[in-house]
C-alpha cells in the first residue's frame, strides 16, 4: 500500500485519497475518510463535506458537529448538521414537537 491511496472496490486498483472531495487522508483499505483538509468536516459515514453543508448550524466543531442550532432548526440525527423545524414553528425539540 502506498500512502494517500485506498484499495478501490473490488481491489483492482489504488485510488488516491484526494479523488475523495475534501479528504486529507483515508483509510488504506476502504473507500473512506480519515481526516478531512481544513473547511470540511468528517461525517459519521467516513465522507468529508464542506462546512457550508452544516445546514442551520450556527456553531460547529470540525470534531464532534454541530454544537448548536439556529431558531427554526433542531439538532437531528447527523451530528454534524440541524434539521429544519415544521412550518410555523420557530423552535423544535423534533419534526413533530414544536416548543412555540
Amino acid at each position: 500500500m502506498l500512502d494517500g491511496f485506498f484499495l478501490a472496490t473490488g481491489g483492482a486498483a489504488c485510488t488516491a485519497c484526494s479523488s475523495l472531495s475534501g479528504c486529507a487522508e483515508c483509510s488504506p483499505t476502504a473507500n473512506n475518510c480519515e481526516t478531512c483538509e481544513p473547511g470540511y468536516y468528517k461525517t459519521t459515514d467516513g465522507q468529508c463535506k464542506g462546512l457550508t453543508d452544516a445546514t442551520g448550524c450556527t456553531l460547529f466543531s470540525t470534531n464532534s458537529g454541530c454544537k448548536e442550532c439556529a431558531a427554526d432548526y433542531y439538532a437531528g440525527s447527523d451530528a454534524y448538521k440541524c434539521d429544519k423545524c415544521m412550518n410555523g414553528c420557530t423552535y423544535c425539540d423534533t419534526l413533530a414537537v414544536c416548543k412555540n
